[in-house]
């Protein structure tokens, strides 16, 4: 799958994600972790399927991925729980 290389969501996040994001500032700024994750995981059903035609979409995973990893969740499972439950509302 598209994260196979396992580097996606590695590093830090910009300032444009910092801005715009509010699975981070969930994470950051006004700290609620069901909050945080719950917009990272419609983040991904979201932007996943545009990952292939749309870059910009990629950035948007890779952070919704990292904000993942630092609530200490496995970014991988993470990832198969949102592509599961996309696959279950089918």
């Amino acid at each position: 799958m598209f994260c196979a290389e396992g580097e996606i969501w590695r590093g830090g996040y910009s300032d444009k994600e910092r801005r715009g994001n509010l699975s981070i500032f969930y994470q950051d700024s006004i700290p609620d972790k069901e909050k945080s994750l719950a917009l990272a995981k419609e983040t991904l059903r979201c932007a996943l399927p545009f990952v292939e035609v749309l870059p910009a979409a990629a950035n948007y995973v890779r952070a919704a991925l990292q904000v993942a990893g630092a609530w200490g969740l496995e970014p991988e499972v993470f990832l198969q729980e949102a592509v599961e439950s996309m696959e279950q509302e089918e």
